[in-house]
């Protein structure tokens, strides 16, 4: 007889070990991974949380506030309007055009599935800018080219027919011109023509956008003969406890809730004041190190050498996770100028300890003093940085050349034929 397989559930017992990390632990890396006006919006939202907290804002002494003395420019809006009244048109068409106009967006465009009359719509696209009320790009092109005398004929037909991607790619050109007439030289002239016009008309009249203020966490300092990154404490928000008040609330306190309310807004600073030193006391660690391995390029006589996160890591004893968050939007005040922080940390590229932007600055060295009439190519170059001990694949050399604009060394060598006239 066959016999059943049966399947039972039992419970079972498992130690497992797992890592929670308490919330003054979160806040702390929280805060270490903040930008300064990250860190002084987080300390705002604290202060109005805590009623005993007071945060101290550093005087801009160096900064002015212009703020005020900007000139209010009219919105896009406005400016649309302001024609509007001035037109000899119906009440009624004056209504729907305004109803148009707070349609618009940023760049003066309409919604393309607004429903419109086409008179309303002539009304709107007759005013200024050129190209406003557009449904897309191709149509607020074709409004201006349209308004233009003496417009490149080929260039309006394009427009006309909707096109415009078709133009933009030079390998249906040769389908373009069987289809309108031309020929290469007429095509690329008529994207030529377009690409002087406007594809945003209305972004003119956008709001300017507030002037974002770079402040260093860490700043250069000469201490006689050293170089030192020391944190920039001056310039950061500081945090205060009105202890007065909390004493004098404390010893009133009756009732058990009120006291526990008290307590845990203390506790609160605490942890609070904790997370602030540990993420200075983690950048002013970070600061010397980078001011230790950096000396030469600190002091202006030099490049970069260089240094990993990982590397950094090791030397601080912390976690490679921890050098990450505090590089993380920090910048540093040298006396050339201010740095991202995470440019101190440069990578070796190829077999030896030399940096990208060693190699990008050896292959420009070796571009400027090559033959222009044969020039070097990247299998050359990479003959030729392999001489003085910079040993990488070709491919490397050529996305370097790339990152810095040089061209290939046919283009060179085409340039250099346009120069000598041949």
């Amino acid at each position: 007889m066959a016999q059943r397989l049966r399947t039972a559930q039992k419970p079972q017992q498992k130690l497992t070990t797992r890592l929670f990390l308490s919330p003054a632990m979160h806040q702390s890396i929280e805060i270490l991974q903040f930008t300064g006006v990250q860190l002084d919006a987080y300390l705002q939202r604290m202060a109005a949380e805590n009623p005993f907290l007071r945060v101290l804002v550093p005087q801009a002494d160096t900064i002015a506030d212009v703020s005020a003395a900007a000139p209010t420019l009219p919105t896009l809006t406005d400016f649309l309007i302001a024609q509007v009244r001035l037109l000899s048109i119906p009440t009624v068409e004056k209504k729907a055009v305004r109803g148009l106009i707070a349609e618009l967006d940023a760049n003066g465009y309409l919604p393309p599935d607004l429903p419109v009359n086409t008179t309303v719509l002539g009304i709107l696209q007759s005013l200024e800018p050129v190209g406003v009320g557009a449904r897309n790009l191709t149509e607020c092109l074709l409004l201006q080219a349209q308004r233009q005398k003496q417009f490149f004929p080929l260039a309006v037909t394009l427009l006309s027919a909707g096109e415009l991607t078709r133009l933009a790619d030079a390998s249906t050109w040769a389908a373009l011109a069987r289809d309108y007439g031309g020929d290469a030289m007429g095509l690329s002239q008529a994207l030529a023509a377009i690409r002087t016009l406007d594809p945003a008309p209305g972004k003119q009249y956008a709001p300017p956008q507030p002037i974002q203020y770079i402040v260093p966490d860490l700043v250069l300092v000469h201490a006689g003969d050293t170089l030192q990154l020391t944190p920039n404490s001056k310039q950061q928000s500081r945090l205060r406890f009105v202890r007065k008040e909390y004493d004098r609330l404390t010893h009133q306190a009756s009732d058990a809730t009120a006291q526990q309310y008290l307590r845990t807004q203390w506790q609160q600073f605490v942890t609070l004041r904790n997370a602030l030193g540990r993420r200075e006391g983690t950048l002013a660690a970070l600061g010397s190190l980078v001011a230790e391995k950096q000396r030469v390029f600190l002091q202006g006589n030099g490049q970069l050498a260089p240094l990993t996160q990982r590397a950094a890591a090791r030397s601080l004893q912390l976690h490679p996770t921890t050098i990450g968050r505090a590089i993380h939007g920090k910048y540093v005040q040298t006396d050339q100028r201010i740095y991202p922080l995470s440019e101190f940390f440069p990578r070796a590229v190829g077999t030896n300890q030399i940096t990208a932007e060693a190699v990008i600055r050896r292959i420009q060295d070796l571009v400027a003093a090559e033959d222009p009439s044969d020039p070097l190519s990247d299998a050359l170059l990479n003959d030729q940085l392999a001489r003085t001990g910079i040993v990488m694949s070709r491919r490397a050399v050529t996305k370097y050349r790339r990152m810095v604009g040089i061209p290939t060394s046919y283009v060179r060598w085409r340039e250099w034929r346009t120069r000598e006239g041949q």
